[in-house]
């Protein structure tokens, strides 16, 4: 047997550089259906490799937040979440009352014949992602700038506001608006706020946390 034969150029192997995020290794992975795949650093030289079950313990580790959002959602003690966030993960953590401000990069479309497009077509593309159907530049359904928000998100984002007893307002310098404006829509009985640096609705909140937010719902007992 000709062992030459299975080999390949090291530039022709899927692999991660040790400088990757987690989600540009978890897109790699699912675009290629690896359950594990090979590091490098970025002379070329394999470091180590990374498998499922390392980004399971290290999700697990690092993102309490997400999970406990979700936790508390399915044992009924959260309605809704709002976002700013376009990343997904409160949707990965299994949250399912989502409302995202300024939409998803999981989310793409051809801006000429509106097909729908995910993520890992969009990261493997070279340069400018266009539709494999009619040519059309694909676009992120994001909000950029000078992009108004949805309407239908803002809608459903003000009633559950409206709506709820309990606010949390976590991890948000509440700087951007109208994000941070539709706390005035909030008629509800305790104001939370929960972030490492005073905001400007401190003084009107029942609670101010500055310990780092995963922790402190980390702790929470549902």
């Amino acid at each position: 047997m000709n062992i030459m034969f299975f080999l390949k150029p090291k530039s022709e192997v899927a692999h991660i550089y040790d400088d990757d995020t987690v989600r540009q290794v978890l897109e790699r992975m699912e675009y290629h259906r690896y359950s594990c795949i090979p590091m490098l650093n970025r002379q070329g030289k394999y470091v180590g490799s990374i498998t499922e079950g390392d980004l399971l313990w290290w999700l697990k580790g690092n993102h309490n937040l997400n999970l406990k959002l979700a936790e508390m959602e399915q044992a009924g003690k959260l309605s809704a979440i709002v976002t700013q966030n376009i990343d997904g993960l409160h949707q990965a953590a299994g949250s399912k009352n989502v409302f995202e401000l300024h939409g998803s990069v999981h989310r793409n479309y051809c801006q000429k014949c509106g097909k729908f497009f995910d993520v890992n077509y969009v990261v493997n593309a070279k340069g400018v992602p266009y539709c494999d159907e009619c040519g059309g530049i694909i676009k992120p359904d994001v909000v950029l700038y000078e992009e108004g928000l949805d309407s239908q998100t803002i809608n459903g984002a003000v009633r559950a506001i409206s709506k709820a007893d309990m606010l949390i307002i976590g991890g948000t310098s509440l700087v951007v608006y109208p994000a941070a404006g539709m706390i005035d829509y909030f008629k509800g009985k305790y104001l939370v706020v929960l972030n490492r640096d005073a905001t400007s609705r401190d003084k009107q909140a029942d609670l101010c946390i500055t310990d780092p937010i995963g922790e402190v719902l980390g702790r929470i007992r549902v």
